[in-house]
């Protein structure tokens, strides 16, 4: 045939077409418009922010801002030059003065506590071992470590290369590389300083050492102009690259996925095979890339011109190049990825296309056969089979009797072949000398009765059961021989199907037309609706990564959809993969990943960590009444404090524009709030638990379990609170208690003073009319009556208004001092008529402010008068003296010879009074000579009378 004869013409002849190597899409970040400040250094913390440091400052990015930070002690920029995240979540900061810093999650700037004992030397390097040193490389003074208490360093004077050191990296053996001028060392503290140092004459491919990097068991080193190299630690030998370095100076390097990417002054590369050293120049040639970085949210990030700050996803790298529409694409056995389009087949290999000569045909899809061989699917010329081995090929087409030549979709097993046709189902039996006779092929519609011609797609799942998409009658499929149509279904209303893919419980899932997507368990069809995640586009590919994520192929991109968690991540925004339209059929699969053909390009989704792949919500800012507070604990404010605002930040960096954000306050909000704004307010908040919850919203999706949330408590005022209404019940039960018993000791006590008054007033009655007194009364007053009737009067009033005194004043608590004198001068006058100059009385009184218990001084005189002698051989001495407190009662001790029986009733019953009225005691005094009696003077507002 004629294409042998080209075949063996032209050999294994390949056209090489022009192309734009498979790359990330960047997208630039606009950190230079902070100024002209120079990007040193980025760093990821462990909430997911981005930190760059640069000679300007430090900033946080959040993928909408950046906020910049200043150290403690000065309004001066910070001049970065190293920014390090250790295992505690702690971020150290060391810049080009020598100055270090650490940033916790208070996000607070604080100065390094052995920052002072530094040299004011460029930091290059920051690592924390597993033991908790802390090292620290600089230019110009060597290394430093921090261990406890104590801040050792290592110099030239102590082994080192050099002192200026570019770099600093910990191996799998926790010993610390230095990169200097004159190669590495290689240090290690162990009972004093050990340094291996290798140089030129060790191997290394160059003196100038710029960068380390370094995995489990090997550490990269980048140079100045010899590109990288790699050294086995355990093996303890050197990795060395066969191809020639090209690219100038390294810059930077990140592992990713066993994959390293290494920055340049000449672009940016990804090398992926340790010794054949097979740089593939991935994206900015001849651009200066200064810094690269890789996130944990699979992005990665550069510098250029030292200014420009890009990142790009690394899920979804794209190949361009002039090939026109990609219609087909086929992962052969050796890795190999090949494009059918309109032009003919085209391979993909080291990311360049490169036309196949003999075929070109307008192809529609490819297949790979176990023994080797490529089927290729032409829209109208039917198929060649193509065996690369042997260099033979055979065309089969309408000529030899196919219904007809468009082949949409080829599909196989061990023994058969079926071609999915735009005639019907052509079934070809294959063995390993197919090409050697003439081929035989069924026409399986005429056979069976299917009732349909066209067919779009064919697939063959693991059990053997073969799946056709039609145009018009949905999904047919061949189980034991057997064709078996699912139109009549009710839980499958699709018509026109255009891909299949089976998931590792061998669940079918099915891309239709008109009705999104649908999954097949055996038994019955499930839809997947838009609020479910899926939408009902056109679904042209069907593809299941590593780790089950469907990816969807469709007119507006793709997208990545999550079976279990019913979530999609939307790649239509992208320039990179903006109106991909894939046909169908463009896209298989390889260990690399998914990929897809559109319009000069070839997109490969890369398997997505489903932890890393959507974005990462985050409180970034909790003001209570516009004060800041800390975020990663729970709060609790005063009733006063009750209006709360959040700030919060979705980080997607590169995707922030199709982000938007809901928002739900448990105990306020009864369903969730969504808005595209980042703050979220909430003012006069009633006492009670709170929790703000937020969550990314994400193509009309809201991730709830991708939400972030804080606990607070608003808490009631005083009154309110539980402790102060225990504490409130305690005292109000306490203050009863104490009421009602001082209550019952006031009515206890005020019986017991009424009873004394009463038995007061009995006694002095008694006494006081009794047959002696009154006797001795009367005798004296007879006795003046015939010698001094007018003196006889008086005494008769004295004696009566004495009387009248007892009377008058024995129901009163207290009385004023000068009433109580009065009646004691009474008494004392009629004592006087009585014993004459024998009883002689003295007062110095003076002050007569004051009160006291009614009768008490007279009971005094009285039992100085009762129980003592009063003659004229022993005159009785009574004397009443005031102090600033005291009254003082006191006498000359006569005692009688047949002494008056006491019942100290008198004495008991001033005591008792006053304990009741004051709190000052009734003073006795008794010696030989004198007894006194001290009776404490009451203020008026100590007891009202």
């Amino acid at each position: 045939m004629w294409l042998q004869f080209m075949l063996s013409f032209l050999g294994s002849l390949l056209l090489h077409v022009s192309l734009v190597s498979q790359v990330p899409h960047f997208q630039q970040q606009s950190f230079a418009a902070r100024g002209d400040g120079k990007i040193s250094s980025i760093q990821q913390d462990g909430l997911g922010f981005m930190w760059i440091g640069s000679d300007e400052g430090l900033f946080r990015y959040n993928g909408h801002e950046y906020r910049q930070l200043f150290s403690a002690d000065s309004l001066d920029h910070l001049q970065v030059s190293f920014l390090y995240l250790d295992s505690g979540d702690t971020l150290w900061v060391g810049t080009s003065t020598g100055h270090i810093y650490t940033i916790g999650r208070d996000q607070v700037l604080d100065s390094w506590i052995f920052d002072k004992h530094l040299p004011r030397r460029k930091i290059t390097g920051i690592i924390k071992d597993e033991t908790g040193r802390i090292w620290i490389s600089t230019y110009g003074s060597g290394v430093f470590v921090q261990e406890g208490n104590n801040l050792d360093s290592l110099s030239m004077t102590g082994g080192l290369l050099e002192d200026e050191i570019y770099a600093m990296a910990i191996d799998s053996l926790q010993r610390i590389w230095a990169a200097t001028d004159r190669g590495v060392s290689i240090c290690q503290l162990e009972q004093g300083w050990q340094v291996r140092n290798l140089g030129r004459s060790d191997g290394l491919i160059d003196e100038i050492v710029y960068l380390l990097l370094q995995d489990e068991q090997r550490m990269w080193l980048g140079f100045q102009s010899g590109g990288i190299m790699g050294f086995d630690v355990l093996a303890d030998s050197l990795i060395i690259p066969k191809a020639t370095w090209q690219w100038g100076e390294t810059t930077g390097m990140a592992l990713k996925n066993g994959d390293i990417w290494i920055s340049t002054t000449g672009g940016l590369l990804k090398y992926e095979d340790d010794h054949a050293y097979n740089n593939k120049h991935i994206a900015k040639e001849g651009a200066s890339i200064d810094l690269i970085y890789l996130d944990n949210l699979q992005n990665i990030w550069i510098v250029e011109n030292h200014t420009e700050l890009s990142c790009a996803d690394l899920i979804v790298e794209v190949a361009l190049g002039e090939v026109g529409d990609i219609q087909a694409v086929l992962a052969d056995q050796s890795g190999n990825v090949w494009v059918g389009t309109a032009e003919g087949l085209f391979s993909f290999i080291d990311d360049s296309f490169e036309a196949i000569a003999p075929y070109r045909d307008n192809i529609i899809s490819l297949y790979e056969d176990p023994y080797g061989r490529i089927w290729i699917g032409t829209f109208g010329e039917g198929v060649i089979i193509w065996d690369r081995e042997n260099n033979r090929t055979h065309r089969l087409s309408e000529a030899h009797g196919l219904k007809n030549g468009s082949i949409f979709s080829i599909a196989g097993n061990l023994d058969r072949v079926w071609l999915a046709t735009l005639g019907g189902i052509v079934e070809v039996r294959q063995h390993a000398a197919l090409l050697e006779e003439e081929i035989k092929f069924l026409q399986l519609d005429d056979i069976n009765d299917l009732a349909v011609s066209f067919f779009y797609t064919v697939f063959v799942d693991s059990k053997g059961v073969v799946w056709f998409g039609t145009d018009g009658k949905g999904v047919i499929k061949l189980e034991s021989e057997v064709f078996v149509s699912m139109q009549e279904r009710d839980d499958f209303p699709a018509k026109s199907v255009y891909s299949f893919a089976e998931d590792e419980e061998g669940n079918i899932w099915i891309g239709t037309a008109e009705h999104g997507l649908f999954k097949w368990d055996g038994h019955t069809f499930l839809k997947f609706d838009q609020m479910e995640g899926a939408r009902n586009l056109p679904i042209s590919t069907l593809a299941l990564d590593v780790n089950g994520q469907l990816v969807i192929g469709h007119p507006e991109g793709i997208d990545l959809f999550d079976p279990e968690k019913k979530i999609r991540l939307p790649y239509r925004d992208e320039v990179s993969v903006q109106s991909l339209d894939p046909s169908m059929n463009a896209q298989c699969k390889n260990d690399e990943g998914i990929w897809i053909g559109g319009f000069n390009k070839l997109v490969l989704i890369r398997p997505a960590n489903t932890a890393n792949t959507w974005p990462k919500m985050v409180i970034d800012e909790i003001r209570v009444l516009g004060e800041v507070v800390p975020s990663h604990q729970p709060g609790s404010f005063s009733n006063t404090r009750n209006y709360v605002q959040f700030d919060v930040a979705g980080l997607w960096f590169g995707k922030e524009a199709a982000l938007s954000y809901a928002y739900k306050l448990e105990g306020y909000d009864q369903e969730w709030q969504q808005s595209t704004d980042r703050r979220a307010s909430y003012g006069q908040l009633m006492p009670g638990n709170y929790t703000f919850k937020t969550a990314p919203v994400v193509a009309e999706q809201m991730l709830e379990d991708k939400a972030s949330n804080f606990s607070f408590t608003i808490r009631p005022p005083l009154w309110q609170e539980s402790w102060f209404i225990i504490i409130c019940i305690l005292l109000t039960g306490i203050l009863l208690w104490w009421y009602q018993n001082h209550r019952e000791r006031k009515i206890s006590m005020e019986a017991n003073m009424a009873k004394e008054r009463i038995e007061t007033q009995y006694e002095v009655l008694k006494a006081q009319i009794n047959p002696h007194f009154l006797f001795n009364s009367f005798n004296t007053l007879a006795s003046i009556v015939e010698d001094n009737p007018p003196q006889a009067i008086e005494y008769i009033e004295k004696l009566s208004d004495y009387y009248r005194s007892i009377i008058q004043l024995r129901n009163q608590k207290l009385i004023p001092l000068s009433e109580e004198l009065d009646m004691v001068n009474n008494f004392i006058f009629l004592l006087n008529k009585r014993f004459g100059n024998h009883l002689v009385v003295d007062q110095e009184i003076g002050n007569i402010r004051g009160w006291i218990p009614p009768l008490s001084l007279q009971m005094l005189v009285e039992n100085a008068v009762k129980h003592n002698t009063v003659s004229r051989r022993s005159p009785l001495y009574i004397k009443l003296k005031r102090t600033d407190d005291y009254i003082i009662v006191s006498n000359n001790l006569l005692p009688k010879r047949s002494p008056t029986q006491s019942t100290r009733f008198g004495l008991q019953n001033i005591q008792r009074r006053f304990d009741i009225l004051s709190k000052k005691k009734v003073i006795i005094e008794k010696s030989d000579q004198y007894f006194n009696v001290h009776i404490p003077i009451i203020n008026q507002h100590m007891s009202t009378p």
